[in-house]
């Protein structure tokens, strides 16, 4: 997965995007695969925003989280991309029983 980091009136530190990686990482478990992640750091007033941008195979999954701590905030939206990637799964999950295929008799069964 590709992650890519930008900053809007705020540096990203090296220990900010260590954060990121290992938080977007997690994501895997959810959905796989993850063609790439976009995250935007935003300083506002006196609150950070960050907003996720997912791709995943024909869907675009987006989150924004506020907060006046960036890395609350960067929870916050890898929850809620986490909650859709969890939906996601589920409605292409096959939700119907599987039926299991009739077992071929033995030879030996037949001849009795």
């Amino acid at each position: 997965m590709q992650v890519t980091v930008t900053g809007k009136d705020y540096e990203v530190s090296e220990g900010l995007r260590e954060h990121l990686d290992s938080e977007l990482n997690k994501l895997q478990r959810f959905y796989d695969p993850i063609l790439d992640c976009r995250v935007t750091i935003e300083k506002e007033d006196r609150s950070k925003k960050v907003n996720i941008v997912v791709h995943v195979h024909g869907q675009v999954l987006k989150a924004a989280s506020d907060a006046e701590n960036v890395h609350a905030a960067i929870d916050g939206a890898v929850a809620k991309v986490t909650r859709q990637l969890k939906r996601l799964q589920e409605k292409r999950s096959d939700h119907r029983p599987r039926q299991e295929t009739p077992k071929p008799k033995d030879e030996d069964e037949e001849n009795e």
